[in-house]
């Protein structure tokens, strides 16, 4: 597995503050999550040869990984240091 960039989180949250700024930007952003999620949902449909659309659970996994990212990339989560 690829390691981020150590300026990944600050380059993060400066994305996700001027998507929040920019309506064009927040609905590409909306896409792109949505994408992102589905992409999620087929690997693990793949892995695990079920079917997302009949077990909830694929999805429910998915939007648990996007939303850990979104969580360890807050600032209150962040050590000073700008590190986990």
């Amino acid at each position: 597995m690829r390691e981020m960039p150590g300026d990944w989180t600050g380059r993060y949250l400066a994305t996700r503050g001027l998507a929040a700024r920019t309506p064009a930007l927040r609905d590409q952003h909306t896409d792109a999550t949505d994408r992102l999620r589905a992409r999620i949902t087929e690997a693990l449909e793949e892995a695990f040869g079920a079917d997302g659309r009949q077990d909830v659970r694929l999805r429910l996994a998915a939007d648990r990984t996007l939303s850990a990212v979104r969580y360890l990339s807050c600032p209150r989560v962040l050590r000073p240091s700008g590190r986990r």
